[in-house]
């Protein structure tokens, strides 16, 4: 496995994939053309780098969220050696049995709904049913 110590000695320009980091903290996002590229920091045990991650549309990424890398490129830039990350996909998630198997963006938007219904729920001077909130997330989401 390649370490964020490895990345940023790297030559600028060489390509690396098929590892994998963590998202420690998020930065901007902007739209380049058709692509939408969201700098983040990624880190490792080794230390941290900023990255730019290239996201299929208004996707923002969430920090502590594990990602493999598949193509990215090393480059330089003005705050030093940055990676580009081309092609991305979120570390499986081993759900429970019976549940079923959701993608990183159904995850975040399944728990979205949670954190909205159980504001709604507070706010209404209501006691949280946490398995009624469920059963309306699953509603939602159908």
């Amino acid at each position: 496995m390649i370490t964020i110590k490895e990345l940023q000695d790297a030559e600028a320009g060489q390509k690396i994939g098929g590892f994998k980091k963590t998202i420690k903290k998020t930065k901007k996002l902007w739209q380049v053309g058709k692509h939408w590229i969201h700098q983040v920091v990624l880190m490792d045990e080794t230390g941290e780098m900023l990255a730019d991650v290239k996201v299929g549309g208004y996707n923002p990424l969430i920090r502590n969220t594990e990602i493999i890398i598949v193509t990215a490129e090393t480059r330089d830039a003005d705050v030093g050696r940055i990676l580009y990350v081309d092609e991305f996909r979120f570390e499986p998630v081993n759900e429970p049995p019976g549940i079923p198997n959701f993608t990183g963006d159904d995850r975040v938007v399944r728990s979205k709904i949670k954190c909205w219904l159980v504001a709604a729920t507070l706010q209404s001077g209501e006691t949280v049913d946490k398995p009624r909130i469920l059963k309306l997330v699953d509603f939602i989401m159908e």
